[in-house]
């Protein structure tokens, strides 16, 4: 196999200038994509609140609901999926510990 031409995890020229060139952007335009989805989920909880139908009640709550999904994992990033392998008759002995005390 041959060699890769990048490391895993460091960002290539390219790169860095689109992410530059999007970042000037939105300064340039006075705009936080982040922070206008944070209002827009908020404009549909309030939405909700008005609607009359129940039909339109669970769209815009289903539309906030959604947004906030997006922006959590902007903080709380999905955690790798792991394999569980071995014997599925074999005992697993789970202990837990205060952190206080380590």
């Amino acid at each position: 196999m041959g060699k890769s031409s990048s490391r895993k995890g460091i960002k290539n020229k390219s790169t860095i200038l689109k992410e530059e060139g999007l970042e000037r952007m939105f300064l340039d335009h006075d705009c936080n994509p982040i922070e206008r989805k944070i209002l827009m989920a908020k404009e549909a909880e309030k939405e909700a609140e008005s609607a009359k139908k129940p039909s339109e009640k669970l769209a815009w709550m289903q539309l906030a609901a959604s947004i906030w999904k997006d922006l959590a994992g902007y903080m709380y990033p999905k955690l790798k999926a792991i394999e569980h392998r071995g014997d599925a008759s074999s005992i697993i002995k789970v202990s837990f510990s205060n952190p206080d005390d380590l």
